[in-house]
């Protein structure tokens, strides 16, 4: 993100169609707001984690210059873009910095073998950079999860990052994998606490009895 004003038809989408944005309006963040442009892509490919990788290998390979990225097309006609609202009120510098900070938290959990940190939900692909700069330093792993593929009982439910032949490689990720008995999660923000709620249940049901630390990037969201 290199300024604070949304573009027009971005603005227009948020005001007067409850923040759902069409391919190409999601297409003209990329060229001030790259991570949001990034974020809303990857939430419109809901589904396709292969389609998801692939971009995301894009992305890892240029070291994240999103210049010249381009939504690759998707089944969804529009996407709900409400989060991005948040993520302009906070301002570019406290967002870079808010995901910085928490990344710089997770080193330990990176570096630890299995599955031991999740990003939830699409949010957190807003600010995916520094996880990658943390996980490119050593051998680990972590994963970003779609709370609604849980739910919904998927197979696949989100994509996994793993260091472990001294580059970042990007894959789809199957819930059915091994798990550690103590796992953190964190999300952009919590609000209510509903969607963990629903989140842990429906985890839990999948996986079994995995004890699931709840945290936030954006700790006084309200």
């Amino acid at each position: 993100m290199s300024e604070t004003v949304l573009p027009f038809d971005v603005r227009y989408a948020m005001s007067y169609r409850e923040a759902h944005l069409t391919t190409d309006e999601v297409s003209s963040l990329y060229r001030n707001f790259g991570e949001l442009g990034l974020y809303l892509t990857l939430k419109s490919m809901h589904g396709n984690t292969d389609g998801q990788s692939e971009l995301l290998e894009q992305v890892v390979s240029r070291n994240f210059d999103l210049t010249g990225i381009t939504h690759p097309g998707s089944e969804h006609p529009t996407v709900d873009g409400k989060k991005i609202a948040a993520f302009s009120r906070y301002g570019e510098n406290t967002t870079r910095e808010a995901f910085i900070s928490d990344a710089n938290k997770r080193r330990e959990l990176i570096r630890q073998p299995g599955n031991s940190l999740v990003l939830m939900a699409y949010g957190m692909y807003a600010g995916l950079r520094p996880y990658v700069e943390v996980l490119s330093e050593s051998e680990g792993s972590f994963v970003v999860v779609s709370d609604e593929s849980v739910l919904d009982g998927d197979d696949l439910v989100g994509v996994k990052f793993q260091n472990g032949r001294g580059r970042v490689e990007i894959e789809p990720f199957s819930i059915s994998e091994e798990w550690p008995n103590e796992v953190t999660v964190v999300d952009d923000t919590i609000n209510s606490g509903d969607t963990f709620k629903a989140f842990r249940t429906g985890f839990i049901n999948r996986v079994g009895n995995v004890n699931l630390d709840l945290q936030a990037v954006f700790a006084n969201a309200n």
